[in-house]
């Protein structure tokens, strides 16, 4: 609870919106990217573990085919578990 603590106590805005990680910070700076590819995954479980949801699910990429018997077009989204990131989601 180290980072999520640390930036709420300097008064920067946290949330999770449409999947993705999103901090305001009240300085008015960006958030360098480095920083946040190294903290994002520990700053979502840590606001996971606070609301107490059982997991939820993060967007990281899609992909568009022909799918089935007719080579329909379609949409794969793929998601990963913030407490299982190895077990990808395939929603249906």
């Amino acid at each position: 609870m180290i980072a999520l603590q640390a930036l709420i106590k300097r008064g920067d805005k946290v949330s999770i919106e449409g999947g993705q990680l999103v901090i305001i910070p009240a300085s008015g700076q960006p958030v360098p990217d480095k920083w946040l590819a190294s903290n994002q995954a520990g700053i979502i479980r840590e606001i996971v573990t606070v609301l107490q949801v059982p997991d939820i699910y993060v967007y990281k990429y899609f992909s568009v085919g022909q799918y089935g018997p007719h080579s329909c077009e379609g949409l794969t989204l793929y998601l990963y578990g913030v407490f299982a990131p190895r077990e990808p989601f395939y929603p249906s």
